[in-house]
């Protein structure tokens, strides 16, 4: 399906976002890891309160090390990363700070795993 003509409905609803954010209890602290250095630039750019984020890295070592430093509310993780992989990442992670809401964004097309 093409969405092109559709961006303008794309407006985030800010409003629904923090109440559902609010309601879930969740810290509102961000570790990011990814590969793709964009990503990264995107998802900091993505964030309007910029001490929220705890966290930004390219490798499994270093995400896991301002995880234990910051005890985040959320991470989000791409499955590739320049050392390591996010797999590995969530699983270290969710076991070093139990209530750690976790997004995974896949990059690879699964066929090596």
């Amino acid at each position: 399906m093409d969405f092109t003509d559709r961006l303008d409905e794309f407006e985030p609803n800010n409003r629904m976002v923090r109440s559902w954010i609010a309601s879930s209890g969740m810290r509102l602290s961000l570790v990011f890891a990814m590969k793709s250095h964009f990503g990264l630039l995107s998802l900091v750019h993505a964030v309007v309160v910029r001490s929220r984020i705890k966290g930004v890295a390219t490798t499994e070592e270093e995400a896991f090390r301002r995880v234990r430093q910051s005890n985040p509310g959320l991470m989000i993780c791409s499955d590739q990363l320049e050392q390591g992989d996010g797999f590995s990442l969530c699983r270290r992670a969710i076991q070093e700070v139990s209530d750690l809401k976790v997004l995974m964004v896949l990059t690879s097309d699964g066929s090596h795993f």
